[in-house]
């Protein structure tokens, strides 16, 4: 088993690559902004008023630059990443599409960036959370995140899991600090948001080409995403703290695995 020191070096390496690629012109995944997460950005924008969006794992802002450009007057969007080089990136690609004033950047590793205060009308973590060092740790950092969400905040989530290297000598594990099955992602994130309502649920393959030390391989993943809502309050009201709510503690839900393609709609787990 790879230590996740290892690991997350290699995780470095790979972005570092894609990033620098991406400064020279070239374009990939880093640069498509996800359905899951426009229709996130969508929601929050119907309601027509400012909200303060954190991108978390925001690599160049394909996600960031969205929100600060969809959002409604008056909203901003903070983006932290680990990367500093993928955050002058993104903040060039803001300045580029007349958002600059909007995006604010923090150089942060998800599992130690703190929230200025409880104000999260849109949390977005997007293919990050499978960098945490552990499930245990994975869980933790949502509990930050849910704490600094306002009454109605939405989140979108995103993990890739089942990740397989295939080249020429066979399938391999991929190298990623928290190798997850699928299962294992919707049951952290069932018990994550139990007592909100989940708007979207969706389970996808995917499959990319990439490249280490000369070699392609395909990376084959499963992409475990929801959208949800916070509660509104503690008595329905929208302007009662979310901090002084009751909210569940994270518990042990039934086995039962979603098929491999869902898309749900209006119910809380």
């Amino acid at each position: 088993m790879r230590g996740f020191e290892a690991a997350r070096r290699e995780t470095l390496r790979y972005h570092s690559a894609a990033f620098a690629a991406s400064d020279r012109g070239g374009h990939g995944w880093w640069a498509r902004p996800n359905r899951l997460v426009a229709d996130a950005v969508d929601l929050a924008t119907a309601a027509g008023v400012p909200v303060h969006a954190y991108d978390l794992g925001s690599g160049t802002g394909r996600h960031a630059i969205l929100a600060a450009a969809r959002l409604p007057s008056g909203s901003r969007v903070t983006a932290v990443d680990v990367l500093p080089a993928a955050l002058h990136l993104l903040a060039a690609g803001a300045q580029r599409a007349g958002v600059p004033d909007r995006v604010d950047t923090v150089v942060a590793d998800i599992e130690e960036y703190t929230f200025p205060q409880p104000d999260a009308g849109l949390v977005v973590g997007f293919s990050v959370l499978e960098h945490a060092r552990s499930p245990a740790a994975l869980s933790a950092v949502l509990a930050r995140w849910r704490s600094a969400t306002v009454p109605g905040g939405l989140h979108v989530i995103a993990v890739f899991a089942d990740r397989i290297e295939v080249g020429t000598q066979g399938a391999r594990p991929a190298i990623v600090e928290c190798p997850l099955t699928a299962a294992q992602v919707r049951e952290l994130l069932r018990a994550a948001y139990l007592g909100w309502d989940v708007l979207h649920e969706r389970t996808s393959a995917s499959a990319t080409t990439e490249t280490r030390h000369g070699q392609a391989y395909e990376l084959r993943s499963t992409l475990v995403g929801v959208i949800a809502r916070a509660p509104s309050g503690c008595d329905g009201s929208a302007n009662r703290a979310l901090r002084h709510c009751a909210i569940p503690d994270p518990m042990p839900t039934p086995t039962t695995h979603l098929p491999p393609t869902v898309a749900t709609r209006g119910r809380a787990w």
